[in-house]
């Protein structure tokens, strides 16, 4: 009976092993996250989450989400959708924690359209992928 116990015990423990495995969020899901939570949803706390350390001491001195968006980003909108290629294996100044995307941006600011492409460095902190900074657009 105390090896039914036992067998129950890991089999469970093992279930939620592979459950967290599962839901762990790729580096494109976290920046469409990121900026999802910044223009669209409006919430400081949760784009604090999903800023590396060096992004959300920028973050905290800005504030407010319209402030981030403005004047960090160079990017304000009313509604907008995001999108973000899926990361090709390009890392970041040779540091294998991180990995350079595309994040697209298709959204209004009062009656005008516009179309914006970032790149963005994710940097894997702790297992969990953070938004490091956004590049300067070449355009």
């Amino acid at each position: 009976m105390r090896f039914i116990y036992i067998l129950i015990l890991v089999l469970s423990l093992a279930a939620c092993d592979t459950a967290t495995q599962i839901s762990k969020r790729g580096p494109h899901e976290v920046a469409i996250a990121y900026f999802e939570a910044l223009y669209n949803e409006r919430d400081l706390e949760k784009v604090m989450e999903l800023s590396s350390l060096r992004n959300r001491e920028l973050v905290e001195h800005y504030g407010n989400t319209v402030s981030i968006g403005r004047y960090m980003y160079n990017m304000s909108f009313d509604q907008v959708d995001i999108t973000a290629e899926r990361p090709t294996g390009i890392v970041y100044m040779n540091r294998d924690n991180t990995v350079r995307l595309q994040v697209a941006f298709t959204g209004y600011n009062g009656t005008d359209r516009y179309d914006e492409v970032r790149e963005v460095v994710m940097i894997d902190q702790e297992g969990e992928w953070r938004l490091e900074r956004v590049l300067d657009s070449p355009y």
